[in-house]
């Protein structure tokens, strides 16, 4: 089997993360697996596939390329090659489906969507545009319950239900397993996309309003890291808050964090969420879709708001107890996340939409 993924980029996100994951596992599994960029730009994702021997194609070198029509005619000369193409991201799901209507072979298709909400479902016209851009779809994978649900309501299509099945994202979880056992501390760390989804700006606003000695790691990157850095500029130079950028060894980073940070408007299925539950430190995350369903008991999920952000991290390095008690819940709650198992359910959907074209 001849596999390609195709995805915006890969800088700091959960899909991001999830191809970079899966495709060592897929070609370990006897799977010819490639992965085609939109913005081909290096990234430590990029190198760590191509160290793994993956084919990183690179159809475009900056983030302007994700959007251009230009990519249709990219993608039309290389997915004849594949036998299953699978798309991440709405461009990549819209130039592929595009270019899959010329292309001189068609392969089978599948795509995953990784929110519970967009930018696009809020424009005129958009339930009929989306039924006809996941009608070009044999398979359209849904991240979690919460995602497949939305999806079928707005699309409100049964023929289209019939091809969404919902997947679980998962995590390596090895590397988390090796960490120290995490203690109440002050060193705070949030690792997301610097993206409108994302609220930096509260967690900035919750350091500003917590005792001095408290620190906060901003690791990724994206459109919106810039306004965050000029919101905090004098908490950077008073060295409390640190922009890392996009970070390869994610797990040796948590290591280095007593309390974790999520803010977000709404999210489709987290992997930041599912490590940082893995690392054994708690997690502070705001109320909002997507965020209950995966993180149940296991995190001190707050209001959308810097006061309640920062009166969670205060009672977390406070209380050894509750401290400990959400590490635990978060490793078992981690511990269902394993990207063994989806892969192997990826796996199994490719083969079954090969076997009804044979």
């Amino acid at each position: 089997m001849k596999l390609l993924h195709v995805i915006t980029s890969l800088r700091t996100g959960g899909a991001e993360t999830l191809v970079a994951s899966m495709l060592p596992r897929l070609r370990a599994c006897g799977v010819e697996a490639d992965v085609a960029l939109l913005d081909g730009t290096p990234t430590p994702l990029t190198r760590r596939l191509a160290e793994a021997g993956i084919d990183v194609k690179a159809l475009g070198k900056s983030p302007r390329a994700i959007y251009s029509p230009r990519r249709i005619a990219d993608l039309k000369r290389i997915i004849g090659d594949y036998d299953v193409v699978h798309t991440h991201n709405t461009p990549a799901q819209v130039w592929t489906a595009l270019a899959a209507r010329t292309a001189r072979r068609r392969p089978r298709l599948v795509t995953t969507e990784h929110n519970t909400s967009n930018r696009r479902r809020g424009l005129p016209l958009a339930r009929q545009a989306d039924r006809r851009l996941f009608g070009c779809y044999d398979r359209i994978a849904c991240c979690s319950e919460a995602v497949a649900a939305s999806l079928k309501a707005h699309l409100d299509s049964p023929k289209l239900d019939r091809r969404i099945v919902t997947i679980e994202n998962g995590i390596d979880l090895t590397p988390f397993a090796a960490l120290p056992e995490g203690k109440p501390g002050t060193r705070l760390l949030m690792v997301a996309a610097f993206r409108k989804q994302k609220r930096h700006d509260l967690v900035t606003e919750a350091l500003r309003k917590l005792p001095e000695e408290f620190t906060l790691t901003l690791a990724g990157d994206g459109a919106t890291r810039h306004d965050t850095e000029r919101l905090a500029a004098d908490l950077t130079a008073a060295g409390r808050l640190t922009f890392a950028g996009n970070v390869d060894d994610v797990a040796r980073l948590m290591g280095h964090h007593d309390i974790l940070l999520y803010a977000t408007r709404h999210e489709g299925m987290s992997l930041a969420m599912v490590e940082g539950m893995a690392s054994g430190r708690p997690l502070v995350a705001t109320r909002a879709p997507g965020v209950e369903e995966l993180t149940a008991d296991s995190a001190l999920l707050v209001d959308p708001s810097a006061e309640a952000i920062a009166e969670a991290v205060e009672r977390l390095a406070s209380d050894s107890r509750l401290y400990a008690t959400l590490a635990e819940r978060g490793r078992r709650r981690a511990a269902s996340h394993d990207i063994a198992a989806t892969t192997q359910k990826y796996l199994e959907i490719y083969r079954q939409l090969l076997s009804q074209s044979s």
